[in-house]
């Protein structure tokens, strides 16, 4: 079951990984090990339940939802204890949102980069907003030789064990723009990585579908 779940979503949900009586730590969960019998129970520390909750206004809503934007990036910001944030800036809202907000609460010290076929849409839209937002900004080219040699490098064969774990597929389309500035110098010691590809993992929209 694992399995078949594995190959259409590309992970697993629940506790159980791709191995036999074998099973992972979910989110928002803990293990709680009792020294005087050897027992292991688990305990959630947060739970989602979906639900129409809110009767409010939409505009009502919007502001809300605005406040939640404010609140998560302000514990982002904090989290990074001024250390530099580098975003991998799509075409897309998921990142833009990521950078638009840190713009808005005074970060300056952000690097953005991009990738992927020379002169592509997505890069020209990520070059766009990261120097409306006064942002340093790079583009790593996508070349087939330079894709063959690294998917078939001893450090991308050890990402994808780390990166795997037994319960989803390794995020790898960013793992070589991030190989080629690391070589380059223009990633700072001690950087901190902010991805907006979660709100699409959320969507289901990175599943390629052939249609």
């Amino acid at each position: 079951m694992n399995g078949a779940e594995f190959l259409v979503t590309g992970y697993v949900t629940g506790p159980d990984i791709l191995f036999d009586r074998i099973s992972q730590v979910q989110a928002g969960e803990y293990l709680v090990y009792d020294k005087r019998d050897g027992s292991l129970a688990k305990h959630f520390y947060h739970r989602f339940w979906h639900g129409s909750y809110f009767l409010d206004s939409e505009e009502d809503l919007l502001d809300r939802l605005d406040e939640i934007f404010v609140c998560i990036s302000q514990r982002l910001i904090e989290s990074t204890e001024g250390r530099q944030i580098m975003v991998p800036l799509s075409g897309g809202l998921d990142s833009q949102t990521v950078v638009a907000m840190l713009k808005w609460l005074g970060v300056e010290d952000v690097i953005c980069f991009n990738y992927g076929k020379k002169g592509n849409r997505e890069a020209d839209i990520s070059r766009q907003v990261a120097e409306a937002l006064g942002y340093q900004w790079y583009f790593v080219e996508y070349t087939k030789d330079k894709l063959y040699d690294n998917y078939y490098s001893d450090e991308m064969q050890r990402y994808r064990e780390y990166g795997g774990n037994l319960v989803s597929l390794p995020h790898t389309q960013d793992f070589f723009a991030i190989k080629e500035l690391e070589g380059e110098g223009k990633i700072p010691e001690n950087v901190v990585f902010v991805p907006g590809h979660s709100g699409d993992m959320i969507s289901g929209g990175y599943i390629f579908t052939g249609l």
